[in-house]
C-alpha cells in the first residue's frame, strides 16, 4: 500500500485500495487494532498523493 504511488495506472492503483480497503482494514481493526489507524491514513495517503513521479 505505501508504494501505490508508484504505479502511473491510477485503474489499477484505485483497484487495490478498494479491495485494501474492503478486505484489509476490517481485519486490522478486528485483528490488530493497534495497526487500524495506521492502516487507514496510509489507504487515505495512498488515496490522495495518487501517482508521485521520481525526480
Amino acid at each position: 500500500m505505501l508504494l501505490l504511488c508508484k504505479n502511473p495506472d491510477g485503474k489499477p492503483r484505485k483497484a487495490y485500495l478498494v479491495e485494501i480497503n474492503k478486505y484489509i482494514v476490517p481485519i486490522a481493526e478486528n485483528n490488530v487494532p493497534s495497526i487500524f489507524d495506521f492502516f487507514v491514513q496510509a489507504s487515505t495517503n495512498a488515496d490522495l498523493i495518487g501517482y508521485a513521479r521520481n525526480e
